[in-house]
């Protein structure tokens, strides 16, 4: 019977509801620092590692939460999702809803009210046992108080993430901006910042994007189409470098063909990104697809496809 009771209460107070504690940004070290021009974006993954039961359920969801800082050491506001944006290596980030998290991660707290349940064991003489199930008046106030910290711990999680919400947010010029961030879960996390406003507005870029595509009433070929492209990138001091790239079947017919670039734009400064019009073709030599990407390498229009006797089979 002892051990019984010992049991008992190493459960109860193993299981016991978790406080929350808030994110306190201020005493992060941030580990990771990269320089945009007049712009110090870092990060710190397990955000709410204090936390450890929280954090332990945000893990088990396969969900990574984590702590941001940007500093914005030029002169004019930045508007999060419009100025800048988050990428994942060389992929455009896509952040995990905080209803979802919150949805996920809280504690149930109603739960608790079960310590309320008194389990009595009787025993009898030829060694069978019977359990009896009343109220006991210990566990009431143990479930009422553990329920109620549940609650208010459920209820700083939720507020902390919506405080620290990064949708949307203004960062002031000469200013420190701190948020928090939800994605799933990557062995390899490398975040980076694309910063829309930098050397020129937002929507000069914006207003390339039409003219980067291929125009067949003025682009006779692609090479021509490509000189054009080129003269007016170079032209706005937008690109670092520019070249086609393509490739052939083993026939010697064309595979596909299209334009690279290297500019300060993109996640991506030191590789190339796919920009306006690429297209592909079917080893007979009849075009395939024409794929149209903007200039931060987004799909921007139709994608046109082709069946292979050249006729044109749908819009995507």
């Amino acid at each position: 019977m002892k051990l019984i009771k010992y049991l008992i209460i190493i459960i109860i107070f193993s299981s016991c509801a978790a406080t929350y504690n808030t994110i306190e940004h201020d005493k992060i070290f941030y580990n990771q620092l990269n320089q945009y021009d007049n712009i110090v974006f870092s990060y710190k993954t397990d955000a709410i590692s204090k936390n450890i039961r929280y954090n332990r359920k945000v893990r088990k969801n396969n969900i990574e939460l984590i702590s941001i800082r940007i500093h914005n050491k030029s002169d004019n506001e930045l508007i999060i999702g419009q100025d800048i944006l988050f990428y994942n290596r060389e992929e455009k980030i896509n952040q995990i809803p905080y209803e979802n998290v919150i949805e996920k991660t809280c504690q149930i707290a109603p739960i608790y009210l079960l310590y309320m349940l008194r389990f009595s064991f009787v025993w009898s003489g030829s060694g069978d046992n019977d359990t009896q199930i009343g109220i006991s008046p210990l566990g009431l106030a143990f479930g009422l108080v553990n329920t109620i910290i549940a609650g208010v711990s459920n209820n700083k999680f939720k507020k902390d993430l919506i405080k620290n919400s990064i949708e949307n947010k203004i960062i002031k010029p000469n200013s420190v901006f701190y948020g928090i961030i939800a994605l799933k879960k990557e062995n390899n996390l490398d975040l980076k910042i694309v910063n829309l406003t930098n050397h020129i507005a937002k929507t000069s870029i914006l207003n390339i994007n039409e003219l980067i595509q291929m125009n067949d009433s003025i682009d006779k070929s692609y090479d021509e189409y490509f000189g054009r492209i080129k003269k007016e990138l170079e032209n706005q001091k937008l690109i670092e470098d520019i070249k086609i790239e393509k490739d052939n079947y083993e026939n010697g017919k064309l595979k596909f063909i299209g334009i690279k670039v290297k500019h300060k734009y993109s996640s991506r400064k030191t590789s190339w990104n796919q920009i306006g019009t690429w297209k592909y073709y079917y080893s007979n030599g009849n075009l395939q697809q024409i794929v149209n990407l903007d200039f931060l390498c987004k799909f921007y229009g139709d994608i046109k496809i082709y069946s292979m006797d050249g006729n044109q089979k749908s819009f995507n």
